[in-house]
């Protein structure tokens, strides 16, 4: 699909694009359920997994804030950068699980090289 002047945006498991839609992406999301049912499942799962972990994470990071106090500042570097490695290892995670997804279906659906 291509529309003059629109910004598009493209559809991460088929590469399809689409037009922008302000304040919800009504056409994109009527494509998942259409071409890719089990995509919105599978995405909402996996950000599940991601607020089941990181929450924990969270309680920890602010306990342990508290308690090293404002007055040990390189300990306190330490705890958040550890944090922020966590996440960004469970996130990046979550996007590789996502190419594994991208990957499954093409193979499935036998998608021409150009549409990728």
């Amino acid at each position: 699909m291509v529309h003059d002047g629109d910004p598009l945006q493209k559809c991460p498991v088929c590469s399809e694009d689409f037009p922008n839609v302000p304040f919800g992406k009504t056409s994109l999301k009527n494509h998942y359920w259409q071409k890719h049912a089990e995509f919105p499942a599978w995405k909402e799962r996996e950000a599940k997994k991601l607020i089941l972990y990181l929450s924990p994470a969270v309680v920890v990071l602010i306990v342990l804030l508290l308690y090293l106090g404002p007055s040990s500042q390189e300990s306190t570097f330490y705890v958040v950068a550890g944090y922020v490695a966590f996440s960004g290892l469970l996130t990046t995670n979550m996007i590789y699980k996502g190419r594994g997804y991208k990957r499954r279906w093409v193979e499935e659906h036998a998608v021409p090289n150009d549409l990728l």
